[in-house]
């Protein structure tokens, strides 16, 4: 199990397997396997950091 704190728009799943390559770093690169030794079983967001509804008057 690993844990990632990222932020909007992170691509989990690339940064996890390396998307044949072309992602760098990657969870796969970092324990050093082949293509196709790691992968997501299972993904759970556990916190959204975010402020909602935003302040009135605010742009977002």
């Amino acid at each position: 199990m690993a844990g990632l704190e990222t932020q909007a728009g992170t691509y989990v799943k690339e940064f996890v397997h390396g998307d044949f390559g072309r992602t760098r770093p990657s969870l796969a690169d970092l324990l050093e396997v082949e293509h196709g030794e790691v992968d997501i079983l299972d993904l759970d967001v556990d916190n959204v950091d975010m402020e909602w509804p935003p302040p009135a008057g605010s742009l977002g």
